[in-house]
């Protein structure tokens, strides 16, 4: 193994311990990469800013180096969508005191949420929107009129 297969594998296993998001696994790993120049001493990476100068941090007034797990903690805050929300241990670890272990193949729904009422400007909004759009009755035509005769009269002779 390279010694960048090998940083891309210390990358993507400190990611898969913040738990991402399946889809957003990638996406990490480049953000991570792009921050990481490969180093031949210990602890093999070093953690760099977009000028490429070394990252450090303050514990206890002593500056240290920035660590993979202090950047996937950085992504973490910048990009909360891309990770699964943090898994509760004491929900995972028992079943809540006095039910039957649950059978996880039948699932019972739950309770229906209620439907929220349309706000009252829509409601008023689309009161009478048919009305509104239904084309106006037409006037009925009236009667053509009928030509009416004029009686010819004769000339007078003279």
């Amino acid at each position: 193994m390279t010694s960048r297969e090998q940083l891309q594998a210390l990358i993507r296993a400190e990611i898969d311990r913040q738990r991402p998001v399946a889809v957003a696994r990638r996406t990490l790993e480049l953000l991570a990469e792009s921050a990481t120049r490969r180093l031949d001493a210990a602890p093999g990476y070093q953690i760099v800013d977009r000028d490429g100068h070394p990252r450090s941090r303050t514990v206890d007034g002593e500056t240290r180096p920035l660590t993979l797990a202090d950047l996937v903690e950085e992504l973490r805050r910048q990009h909360p969508t891309m990770f699964l929300s943090p898994a509760a241990p004491a929900a995972v670890s028992a079943p809540p005191p006095g039910d039957a272990p649950r059978d996880w193949i039948v699932v019972k729904p739950g309770p229906a949420a209620p439907v929220p009422a349309p706000p009252s400007r829509l409601r008023e909004a689309l009161d009478g929107i048919a009305a509104r759009l239904r084309r106006p009755a037409r006037e009925p035509e009236a009667p053509a009129a009928t030509p009416v005769p004029i009686p010819r009269s004769r000339p007078a002779r003279v």
